[in-house]
């Protein structure tokens, strides 16, 4: 079982825009500071072909955490994620911490599968950039998608 429970206090006190929550993710920009090769990049978790994935080419560990970043491309409020990981072996224990601009929103911990969406991890809160950052994986951290689902601020 996973456990996408909010554990932080929100720091951000604005209120949710106006309008319903849309998928955000498609078009964006990724990032990380490792690639396993060039088909395994960064950008690849932002389109909906789940053959295209970013893989780290590393495991994780809370002394050596490995982070993909996503650019929302403005100042945005983020209702909630979905994660689908690309890994083997499957199940295995994870540990994913999640952040916007550099403030801890939510925890993602739990047994979770190849291919398998991580639905429902509430964010509830406004930022511009967000960092998945793996601090326990006994694979490569990779990713097949991350979908982003909010209200762009005007």
């Amino acid at each position: 079982l996973v456990d996408t429970k909010m554990k932080f206090p929100n720091p951000f006190a604005k209120s949710k825009p106006k309008g319903p929550s849309q998928l955000l993710s498609e078009g964006l920009r990724a990032e990380a500071e490792y690639e396993k090769n060039e088909d395994d990049i960064a950008d690849n978790v932002l389109t909906s072909n789940l053959d295209e994935t970013w893989n780290s080419g590393r495991k994780a560990s809370p002394q050596e955490p490995v982070e993909l970043t996503i650019d929302l491309g403005g100042h945005t409020w983020v209702d909630k994620l979905e994660l689908t990981p690309y890994q083997v072996p499957t199940p295995a224990h994870t540990h994913h911490r999640l952040y916007l601009d550099d403030t801890l929103v939510a925890e993602v911990k739990g047994e979770t599968k190849h291919h398998t969406p991580i639905e429902g991890v509430a964010i509830g809160a406004h930022g511009r950039i967000l960092r998945v950052q793996t601090v326990e994986s006994p694979a490569w951290v990779a990713w097949s998608r991350v979908r982003v689902y909010g209200t762009k601020d005007l």
